[in-house]
């Protein structure tokens, strides 16, 4: 370095030269400016976010408590002691709402476990779970799956909407996001903690056809929720995050590591003591679940719920005003409770009886009832009706009755050769509906005389496939015969005409004053009058 006077001179001449000082005044406006420039860029943007914010909230429509609430449950039916014998269930509702106390405190944990740990702490937007979920959808290289909403945006999402799975663009995503988490805030201000716990425990899909923990607990391990122990509510929360992937009867595997995760942040955020969590994690919980539905979920309506379906979806159409579709929601899908006078032990009585055979002919016989629709591999589609199964019987087999066979093997076989003239290829897809009955049917209605209430009825012989199937206690009319003079003749003679039980009546023509018109054969007026008065006074 040189540091002699005439250098340092030279040095000192050239930094406050004039050329130098404008050249720095001129670096340091650019620099001004491009700062500026960058605060007002970042102002921008950060109005324009502003605004679009404001847009979205503008554009949100208010929401009122009732629309948080789930919308649908089942509706059941009970006998007259009570008993439950049925339930209307429509798809979307399969949910059995509950109250807040009826859930066990460590179910509840569990959601909180693993959903929303500060959810008794926010007002609806959890801060701190919303920045974690973005550092770490950035640091997977943008996979932002990881979950930042509460559980009460939860709420508003399955309710409010519904179609979320529809989403395509982020745009979609985002402004729905914004909504939710505006509607979480003002929803906050306006219910309990408590209040939306258990409407979100009343909403959520949990896999299986089943809405809400009442309806999984008694899916999953058949029994109410308020039995469920610690490990079986991390099964049931641990469903939640996808219905699909993590079903412990479809993905036992999926589902056991999601439990776990449960136990271990339960434990962690002291929800339960060790011991408890040892216990939890130590039982073989997915050997209990019910991997198929009970044959009562299953199994067709009896004939008797079948009556009582249609009379009150008459009555609510007749005596409410329901619209067709009105009454069909409230019944599939209102959460009625239609109590009956069904007697159980009557009802046993009447279909031990009709089932037993030896109450009927030796000789069976066996009535078929047939459809069939063929999905042609060109996209077609042909239907063909028992009527024309009856044809083809009829004219191939010259049966007076077609469809009544000698034997269930010979019903069968007259399917098989009418199926061979459809021109069946191999790629078809059939859709065939068969129904084989015992022949003769019976049918039995039993009532309480002196209140009118039905106890029990059996609409047919051999088994019941479907709901709604036809019903020979109500629909197979016929005519009355003789029976109808335990009603028309015998009662109003005993009732108002002094007979009794023993009374008897000569079989002989009724002799009568009347004078007989040779020429019409008609009686007269006044013979006739006579005749009447003679009738009401015997």
């Amino acid at each position: 370095m040189n540091y002699t006077r005439g250098n340092l001179a030279r040095k000192k001449k050239l930094v406050s030269s004039r050329r130098n000082l404008q050249t720095k005044r001129v670096g340091v406006r650019l620099f001004k400016a491009l700062l500026i420039c960058l605060i007002l860029a970042c102002l921008t943007g950060v109005a324009g976010v502003l605004f679009f914010i404001q847009g979205i909230i503008a554009n949100t429509q208010p929401i009122t408590l009732s629309q948080v609430q789930p919308q649908h449950q089942i509706s059941f039916v009970y006998a007259s002691d009570g008993t439950q014998i049925d339930q209307f269930v429509a798809a979307g509702a399969n949910r059995v709402i509950v109250g807040y106390d009826a859930v066990p405190r460590y179910l509840r944990d569990a959601f909180i476990a693993i959903e929303d740990a500060r959810f008794y702490s926010h007002n609806g937007v959890d801060l701190h779970g919303l920045m974690r979920a973005f550092f770490v959808g950035v640091a997977s290289g943008g996979n932002f799956t990881e979950g930042g909403s509460t559980i009460t945006q939860q709420l508003i999402k399955n309710n409010i909407f519904p179609n979320f799975m529809e989403e395509v663009t982020f745009r979609d995503r985002l402004e729905r996001k914004l909504q939710e988490m505006y509607l979480a805030i003002q929803i906050e201000q306006q219910m309990t903690k408590e209040e939306i716990m258990e409407a979100y425990l009343n909403t959520i899909n949990l896999g299986q056809n089943t809405l809400g923990v009442e309806a999984a607990a008694r899916r999953y391990f058949g029994k109410s929720v308020s039995e469920l122990t610690i490990s079986e509510s991390a099964v049931i929360a641990g469903i939640t995050q996808s219905p699909g992937t993590l079903d412990p009867v479809l993905n036992p595997e999926a589902n056991a590591y999601r439990r776990k995760i449960i136990l271990e942040n339960m434990y962690d955020q002291e929800l339960i003591t060790h011991e408890q969590w040892q216990e939890a994690l130590a039982d073989n919980v997915y050997e209990r679940i019910r991997i198929t539905v009970s044959e009562a979920d299953v199994i067709p309506s009896t004939y008797f719920v079948d009556e009582v379906q249609r009379h009150v979806f008459r009555d609510l159409m007749e005596r409410r005003g329901y619209t067709d579709t009105q009454a069909f929601n409230a019944m599939f899908r209102g959460g009625l409770t239609v109590e009956t006078t069904k007697d159980l032990r009557i009802q046993q009585i009447v279909d031990d009886e009709v089932a037993n055979d030896a109450n009927f002919p030796a000789n069976v016989q066996w009535g078929l009832d047939f459809q069939l629709s063929i999905y042609r591999e060109n996209g077609e589609i042909e239907h063909f009706s028992r009527e024309m199964l009856a044809n083809y019987i009829r004219n191939t087999w010259f049966r007076a009755y077609p469809l009544i066979f000698y034997s269930y093997d010979e019903a069968l076989a007259a399917i098989d050769e009418y199926k061979s003239t459809l021109n069946i290829a191999e790629g078809d897809r059939l859709n065939p509906f068969i129904h084989i009955t015992p022949q003769p049917q019976a049918s039995v209605t039993v009532m309480n005389q002196y209140t009118g209430h039905v106890l029990a009825i059996n609409g047919g012989r051999g088994d019941k496939i479907t709901r709604l199937a036809f019903n020979r206690a109500s629909a197979a009319t016929r005519q009355p015969g003789s029976t109808f003079k335990t009603l028309a003749v015998y009662p109003p003679a005993i009732d108002t005409h002094g007979f009794t039980l023993a009374t008897t009546i000569e079989d002989e023509p009724l002799r009568t004053k009347a004078d007989i018109n040779s020429t019409t054969g008609t009686l007269s007026i006044g013979v006739l009058r006579e005749y009447v008065l003679r009738l009401n006074t015997r």
